[in-house]
């Protein structure tokens, strides 16, 4: 298996673009698991539409951050305009790959800044787990767009369903644990 399909292709900021989308998921899966305790579990006393306030406006900061990174890279690329760099943005900008690029532009970027961007969104607790639920969807979206127009095979899909499929069950089991305490301390 061949892993790097456009040999000529390199980026500075690649990385920078891979750690900021992974803290932006990894924030929006903390939410949500928040939330989800939050409704049933033992932070209902704890949290306050507040919290959920504080939490989304880092969760907005996080997802522009992402934007930056993402979009100066872009920017970088169409103001070179050298084939070299450039082939990598046609082949996901082609065939049916256009509809995949504007979904993840507007899926993981317009739709939740402008949700975000309300402050009722953020203190309403079933409304940022959705935004949340939406950015973790997109951002599953936008890791299958970056890798498999060069890929050859679908190994990446089912690895990736597995591993989301996984964090469900993660998210759901610990939901359910923090029902009953495990252990009662008595207070005198």
């Amino acid at each position: 298996m061949r892993w790097r399909r456009t040999t000529a292709w390199s980026s500075s900021i690649w990385g920078l673009i891979i750690v900021t989308g992974a803290l932006l998921s990894g924030f929006a899966f903390a939410i949500l698991v928040v939330v989800i305790r939050t409704e049933r579990g033992p932070f209902e006393s704890v949290a306050s539409p507040a919290l959920f306030n504080s939490l989304g406006s880092l969760l907005l900061a996080f997802l522009m951050l992402w934007a930056y990174m993402s979009i100066s890279q872009v920017i970088l690329y169409y103001a070179g305009n050298l084939p070299e760099e450039t082939i990598w943005y046609v082949r996901r900008t082609s065939g049916g790959w256009n509809i995949a690029t504007l979904l993840v532009v507007f899926l993981q970027f317009i739709i939740p800044f402008a949700l975000l961007i309300v402050r009722g969104v953020k203190r309403s607790r079933r409304l940022l787990g959705a935004v949340c639920v939406l950015i973790l969807g997109a951002h599953f979206l936008n890791d299958y767009w970056l890798i498999q127009p060069t890929a050859r095979d679908t190994f990446f899909l089912s690895q990736t369903v597995a591993i989301c499929l996984w964090m469900a069950a993660m998210a759901a089991g610990s939901a359910d644990s923090f029902r009953e305490p495990a252990l009662k301390v008595a207070t005198i």
